[in-house]
């Protein structure tokens, strides 16, 4: 388990079968999970807006 895509497709898989079962905890986990991803998308465009408006490049500088 070091690949985080795979790791990925088994959790989402677990989660998701485990919606059968036990709906109201799959769906807790799913939600507490959902932020984190939010924010990791958000990542790059935070980036970017502030390369933008400082004029900074990838080098730092």
């Amino acid at each position: 388990m070091t690949c985080p895509f795979c790791t990925g497709v088994w959790m989402v898989s677990s989660l998701t079968a485990g919606q059968l079962p036990w709906p109201r905890a799959a769906r807790t986990a799913m939600g507490a999970l959902t932020a984190p991803a939010g924010a990791d998308a958000l990542q790059p465009a935070y980036a970017a807006l502030v390369d933008r408006t400082t004029g900074a490049d990838d080098e730092g500088t």
